[in-house]
C-alpha cells in the first residue's frame, strides 16, 4: 500500500514538475516572438522614417522633425500617427497643407496591416 501511495506521489510531482516546465517554456516563447516582432517594426519604421525624409527634403523642407507615434492594434498591424513639423509650413494655406498631407500619405508603409495618418503642424 505504501508503494502504490509513494508511486503516486512521484506520478503528481512529475506530472506537475512537466507541466510547470511547458508552462514556463511557452511563456519564453511567448516573450521572444513579441520581440522579434517588436525589432520587425521598429525596422519598418526607420525604412519609412528615411523614405518619408526624403520626400521631404526633395520638396525644400529640410531638417523637417518627424514624429512617429504607433497604436497596437489586436492581432496583426498598427495605426501610425506621423507628425510633420517645419517653420515653412506656417506660411502655408489650410488646403495647401492639406494637400501635402495628402501628398505624404502616398508613401507607403512596408507592411500592409499597418495604416498611416500624417499631420502636418508649423
Amino acid at each position: 500500500m505504501k508503494k502504490i501511495v509513494l508511486g503516486l506521489m512521484v506520478m503528481m510531482v512529475v506530472f506537475f514538475g512537466v507541466k510547470a516546465y511547458a508552462s514556463g517554456r511557452s511563456e519564453r516563447n511567448e516573450k521572444l516572438k513579441e520581440q522579434d516582432k517588436n525589432a520587425y517594426y521598429l525596422e519598418l519604421e526607420e525604412r519609412y522614417t528615411i523614405v518619408l525624409r526624403h520626400t521631404l527634403e526633395s520638396d525644400g523642407y529640410i531638417n523637417a522633425g518627424i514624429t512617429v507615434t504607433s497604436v497596437i492594434k489586436a492581432g496583426t498591424g498598427r495605426d501610425y500617427t506621423v507628425a510633420i513639423h517645419h517653420d515653412s509650413f506656417e506660411y502655408l494655406s489650410d488646403e495647401e497643407i492639406a494637400t501635402y498631407e495628402e501628398r505624404l500619405e502616398q508613401v507607403q508603409f512596408p507592411d500592409e496591416f499597418c495604416s498611416i495618418d500624417v499631420t502636418i503642424q508649423g
